[in-house]
């Protein structure tokens, strides 16, 4: 061999070399960042004691991963009880467009009256808790209450009116 084939053949397996580590670099990072994904959803979990006569037996845990409620399963409508321009419009973008997963189904519209002081959150009562905690996250800006139920047969699944304080 010459020492020019012997170089061409060094180069290329160098080369290769490299390919392959950023490869494997690259598919370990992805397969990181889809095991972050999937330790964001809740978990609860439930004790139950096992059936012996024993007297020092010890409790069971059974740990159930709880499903993460999708913001785009639920329609919502944003009230502006605030009477300040464009706020019904400025909470709807937070939702639709916020660093929280979004939610597709979003309606701005006013309010019954614009005398309200915080902003109010009414939901179905078969939503998951979660979901109301996620909106108050995205709404941090805003003084934020969970107002009372709405009616199983209510237009929206959850109803957001905007209030005066921030």
């Amino acid at each position: 061999m010459t020492s020019l084939t012997k170089t061409l053949l060094v180069s290329l397996a160098l080369i290769f070399g490299v390919a392959g580590l950023i490869s494997g670099v690259m598919i370990f990072k992805n397969y990181q960042k889809d095991k972050l994904a999937n330790k964001a959803q809740f978990i609860s979990t439930e004790v139950t004691q096992p059936e012996s006569t024993s007297s020092a037996s010890t409790p069971i845990v059974t740990v159930t991963p709880t499903p993460t409620p999708e913001p785009k399963e639920y329609t919502v409508a944003v009230l502006n009880g605030s009477g300040i321009p464009g706020e019904a419009g400025r909470v709807q973008s937070l939702l639709e467009e916020g660093d929280l997963p979004e939610f597709t189904s979003v309606t701005a519209g006013n309010a019954d009256g614009y005398d309200y002081t915080a902003s109010e959150v009414h939901s179905k009562e078969e939503l998951p808790a979660g979901l109301i905690e996620r909106i108050k996250t995205a709404l941090a800006e805003y003084d934020v209450i969970v107002g009372d139920p709405l009616t199983a047969d209510a237009e929206n699944d959850i109803e957001i009116i905007v209030g005066q304080t921030k």
